[in-house]
């Protein structure tokens, strides 16, 4: 198990996705939680029937899982537990 913190292995922003999703495993949780890696556009060339160039432009993004190569799974399920457990008292 990691020694570290989890907010100095996790974003801010992954920490409010694990905080707000609410996930009880951690499976669940590398699942639901990918990182923008890039994108661009995917752009192909089509011909009418009377021959005029019709180029098509289809945008994409690539996203990895991000918590699958950052943290292991027990850091991650202790947190998952102490967060459904501080959710318990404000309810």
């Amino acid at each position: 198990m990691n020694e570290e913190p989890i907010h100095s292995l996790l974003t801010g922003f992954e920490t409010a996705q694990l905080a707000n999703l609410c996930c009880e495993e951690a499976e669940e949780a590398k699942a639901l939680i990918p990182r923008y890696m890039g994108g661009g556009l995917y752009c192909f060339r089509t011909f009418t029937r009377r021959n005029l160039c019709l180029t098509i432009s289809v945008p994409f993004l690539v996203y990895i899982n991000s918590l699958a190569n950052k943290i292991d799974d027990d850091t991650l399920q202790n947190f998952l537990n102490q967060t459904l457990d501080l959710k318990k008292f404000q309810t």
